[in-house]
């Protein structure tokens, strides 16, 4: 992974999270002189890939969901800062060679509401403290009993959420019409799904007054 630019000002860390739940914390700063071709950012382990780039204060938690269900959240200071040549370090134990990191999420407070995503449509918001604190290197606690598509912080009004399908196709919904329920809840239908179709990602967006689908 290289990384093309980056803010002289900004401040707080880079966090780097991977498929296969390795994480790398980066001062900013170290992308301010960088060549028109790019740098290295991380060194990624065969068979891995990035799946996001978080810019955090420093001192917050990281909210991880899997694939197959689980989720961890951990202090951000358990990743130390580390040089871009550096590969990171474990945030979770994976649950089996096919399990992936699915959604990734910066937290500046415990009470903070999440969205968790299922594959097969089904959603429910709940806060972040539902998911017990614990070490970074864990295997979590259990977020679904069917797989996570994807999952993202729900803020309070004038939010929608997207969901895009694996056959190209688009829901958005209001944030706030999705009730708060608890982790161990089933959810709520979000998006009905053809036969053979799944969610592949899920993005919060600013409200419009556009908001029907199209």
């Amino acid at each position: 992974v290289y990384a093309t630019r980056a803010d002289a000002d900004t401040q707080g860390s880079l966090l780097m999270v991977t498929r296969q739940g390795t994480a790398k914390r980066i001062a900013p700063d170290q992308f301010t002189r960088i060549r028109s071709t790019g740098t290295r950012a991380i060194n990624l382990r065969e068979g891995d890939s990035l799946l996001a780039v978080l810019a955090t204060q420093g001192e917050g938690e990281i909210l991880l969901f899997t694939e197959a269900g689980r989720a961890i959240r951990f202090a951000e200071t358990e990743v130390r800062e580390m040089g871009k040549t550096a590969a990171g370090v474990r945030t979770i134990r994976l649950q089996n060679d096919k399990d992936r990191v699915t959604a990734a999420i910066a937290l500046e407070h415990a009470e903070q509401k999440v969205l968790v995503v299922t594959s097969d449509g089904m959603g429910k918001v709940t806060t972040a403290e539902e998911f017990r604190r614990t070490a970074r290197g864990g295997q979590g606690v259990i977020a679904a009993r069917k797989p996570i598509a994807g999952a993202a912080l729900i803020n309070g009004e004038g939010e929608d959420i997207l969901l895009l399908s694996s056959q190209g196709i688009v829901t958005r919904i209001p944030a706030n019409s999705i009730r708060e329920t608890s982790r161990t809840a089933r959810g709520v239908r979000l998006m009905r799904l053809d036969a053979g179709d799944q969610i592949l990602a899920v993005e919060r967006v600013p409200n419009t007054e556009e908001g029907e689908d199209h």
